[in-house]
């Protein structure tokens, strides 16, 4: 058992991010057919179901350590933490290769954080989870920094590794871990918070400009808000249904969801089908939760 006491964070962040990190670490992630169910995995109000499911709680385990005045950025921590990760098995490691590793990123300053992820896939320091731990020890200096961190996506990593495994320059890896880390920013916009009832009936007043500009024809809402879950963080993630002449406007979908986040105060992502409320392609808590608003 760690015993650990969390440090106190000068910058707050929506805790959202911490859940995502948890999620989306495992490189073999597969996606959440029902993510009512993973979030109720990641509280503990229910057991695993999946190898993902039962890794997300690892990781989680790894950030509450990591978030302790007791991990540093040495030796010690970062064997704690692969510990973690690997569900208390025998570490194997490259142990001289890491002492020099964090002798070099000890030497850096924060920005040039960057290094702790590309070095790790450069060096292949750990002989499982390497990307893994690539992600959790760039969060760690991302922490000690007093900075957010940051969730990596699984297809970003993928774009972000291939560029570092075919040498490219370290400037374009670097740009390609920023462009990741902007949707960790999107999703730690504060706003107040507006209630549904309020975002519903600005739906309904504009309803006739969505239709005129972007040929909207129907909307719902799933998500936080449809599932009451909303906080002063939550997004508004919509489904919407357009005129076939709009379906041919690759952009219509960006400006309408530019529009909707200008008009209501708060971001909003989501996404449009070709038939109304196909539910065939939605996830199975998308299909129980959504709110169908015209």
């Amino acid at each position: 058992m760690i015993r650990k006491k969390e440090i106190k964070m000068k910058i707050q962040y929506n805790q959202k991010i911490d859940y995502l990190i948890a999620k989306f670490t495992y490189r073999k992630y597969l996606g959440a057919v029902d993510e009512k169910e993973w979030r109720a995995v990641y509280h503990e109000k229910i057991p695993p179901k999946t190898q993902s499911q039962e890794f997300m709680l690892r990781i989680k385990k790894a950030l509450s350590f990591i978030k302790s005045e007791n991990c540093q950025f040495n030796f010690s921590s970062i064997m704690t933490i692969y510990k973690i990760v690997l569900k208390e098995q025998h570490a194997i490691f490259h142990q001289k290769k890491l002492e020099n590793y964090i002798q070099n990123i000890q030497r850096m300053n924060k920005n040039q954080i960057f290094q702790a992820y590309i070095q790790i896939v450069q060096l292949q320091l750990f002989a499982k989870y390497n990307c893994e731990m690539a992600i959790l020890l760039f969060n760690l200096l991302k922490i000690k920094s007093n900075q957010i961190p940051i969730v990596f996506y699984p297809k970003d990593v993928k774009e972000i590794n291939q560029a570092i495994y075919k040498e490219y320059p370290e400037g374009l890896i670097i740009a390609l871990i920023v462009q990741n880390a902007h949707k960790t920013m999107e999703q730690n916009k504060w706003h107040p918070l507006i209630p549904k009832d309020e975002i519903i009936e600005h739906l309904f007043q504009l309803r006739p400009k969505l239709y005129e500009q972007f040929g909207v024809t129907g909307i719902g809402i799933y998500g936080s808000y449809a599932r009451g879950e909303e906080n002063e963080y939550s997004d508004l993630d919509i489904f919407i249904n357009v005129i076939d002449v709009k379906k041919e406007d690759i952009y219509n979908k960006k400006k309408i969801f530019v529009f909707l986040t200008e008009k209501l105060g708060l971001n909003v992502d989501g996404k449009c089908d070709d038939i109304e409320f196909k539910f065939g392609q939605l996830r199975v808590d998308m299909q129980r939760d959504l709110i169908k608003i015209y």
